[in-house]
């Protein structure tokens, strides 16, 4: 026959009950704490960005996330249309392949080779993607999204951030199509032609420049070798002077008085000077060089001609 607990007994029992129930109070109040933190981290962020479980359903996504989305949070809150943010058409989007550990080739299939993994946070990618759904125009975004981990190292959600990129993009490729003008009007030239950048790289020669300095561009350009064109030891050319803003001082030292400033072009000098390692015989030459600045009037690096 089974013995009746004791009054003692029950009461252990109940107290026992009663401090799992007060720990399991604690443990909730700490997660409604831990989410609340969470949420006001990611609201208060002003890059878009936007949380999901694992089983990709979203549970947090901030104000700029909206603005991004153009869809209130209360309808995206509680749903898996985290990629109404992006295209029309339902797909994964980054936080997707996190929470379902997708291999590295399975996302840069997706993102056509453009993901790769962040230097920064472990088991996290990146990857500069145009959507042209976004806004008027379409947008550049940068995103990134790393795991959420449990005390056992589970995933249990992943965090995206969707920073917009299109000015920097843009920015890049109109400085693409800037360097390749200025690359056809130097090489369009009959005129011996080359550049430096501010830190006196060579950056660009025509073939003109290769026939008068007898080196090849290959050679030349990405090297601080200007000068073997010219001199049988290394010293600057007219050029570095300009990036520089070399004083009238030292310019009068290495041309003497066979140099000035130019009539035409503001922070241009000219000289005259006869090279006797050119050619056979050497050649008088007759130089420009002239600066190339940025929209702040920056000096960026110089051109010279021959």
């Amino acid at each position: 026959m089974a013995t009746r607990p004791t009054y003692e007994d029950l009461e252990q029992r109940i107290k026992k009950l009663e401090a799992e129930a007060a720990k399991r109070k604690r443990a909730d109040g700490a997660l409604r704490e831990s989410e609340k933190r969470l949420s006001e981290i990611i609201q208060a962020s002003p890059i878009p960005t936007f949380v999901i479980d694992n089983s990709h359903t979203i549970t947090h996504c901030n104000s700029a996330y909206e603005n991004l989305a153009g869809v209130p949070a209360d309808e995206i809150i509680g749903t898996h249309k985290e990629w109404l943010d992006a295209d029309s058409d339902e797909r994964p989007l980054m936080a997707d392949f996190i929470v379902d550990s997708a291999p590295e080739e399975e996302m840069a299939w997706y993102y056509g080779g453009k993901c790769r993994k962040s230097p920064i946070k472990e088991g996290a990618y990146e990857a500069e993607v145009f959507f042209p759904k976004l806004g008027e125009r379409g947008k550049w975004l940068c995103l990134t999204a790393a795991p959420l981990t449990d005390a056992e190292g589970r995933i249990t959600g992943a965090i995206e951030t969707l920073q917009d990129i299109s000015d920097r993009r843009l920015t890049e490729e109109a400085l693409r199509a800037s360097e390749k003008r200025l690359s056809q009007i130097v090489q369009g030239s009959v005129i011996p032609t080359f550049v430096i950048d501010n830190h006196h790289v060579l950056t660009h020669c025509n073939k003109a420049f290769e026939n008068l300095s007898g080196i090849s561009a290959r050679k030349i350009i990405g090297t601080r070798a200007q000068w073997m064109t010219f001199y049988a030891t290394e010293r600057p050319v007219l050029a570095d002077f300009v990036v520089d803003g070399a004083s009238d001082e030292v310019l009068t030292r290495y041309y003497g008085d066979r140099y000035r400033k130019s009539a035409v072009i503001e922070d241009a000098y000219e000289a005259e000077a006869f090279f006797p390692d050119l050619g056979g015989k050497g050649k008088w030459l007759f130089f420009t060089a002239a600066p190339l600045k940025d929209d702040d009037g920056k000096i960026t690096g110089a051109i010279e001609t021959l």
